[in-house]
């Protein structure tokens, strides 16, 4: 697998050989696609709709369950990135981080999961994914990351937003199995007084 992930990334990563608007695009593509996200985020949450603030704190919840995950995941077992294995070439300032998937990635994976399953609006949803991608393709380019490491990126983003999902439906099930017992024995009681 280490080889097919070796092989992905001299595919993508770019060369000495690379014209540099293609460089430019590529580290433009590390940072503004989170940016963009939160900014179209904002717009949501802000425009008066039924989102409000029960879904700002889901989506909150599930980004740092994400994060929470990959920082556990990369204490336990660290991961190698390209620039300490010094494969391809690493155009960036800034060392990227022995993280199973970059944080970066994890935010607008996990994003866009959640914005699947409690927006869904798929035009939305689209969009997020869509910088998911493109900023996946960026920080493979530009060499920060392996193909490998946005997968699990993604997986990491997908397992949160389940998790969160379950918690959140769980409870409301809960909140209303239990309201109607309650209801039901006041019922109950009310016919025995009367």
């Amino acid at each position: 697998m280490h080889e097919f992930d070796l092989y992905l990334f001299s595919l993508i990563n770019a060369t000495s050989d690379t014209a540099l608007w293609l460089l430019d695009w590529g580290r433009f593509l590390t940072w503004w696609p989170q940016i963009f996200a939160i900014v179209s985020l904002s717009f949501l949450l802000l425009r008066k709709n039924q989102y409000g603030l029960g879904w700002c704190v889901k989506v909150c919840a599930t980004v740092l369950l994400a994060i929470g995950l990959n920082q556990l995941m990369s204490w336990v077992l660290p991961f190698v990135t390209p620039l300490s294995l010094g494969a391809g070439h690493h155009w960036m300032r800034g060392a990227a981080q022995n993280h199973w998937g970059g944080n970066y990635p994890i935010l607008l994976f996990t994003v866009s999961f959640v914005c699947f399953f409690w927006n869904q609006r798929s035009y939305f949803t689209g969009w997020i994914f869509f910088l998911a991608l493109a900023n996946a393709w960026g920080v493979i380019f530009i060499g920060n990351y392996f193909p490998l490491q946005i997968l699990i990126a993604l997986g990491i983003g997908l397992v949160a937003s389940g998790l969160v999902v379950f918690i959140f439906r769980g409870h409301d099930y809960y909140l209303h199995h239990y309201k109607s017992q309650i209801q039901g024995r006041r019922g109950k009681a009310d016919a025995l007084t009367l």
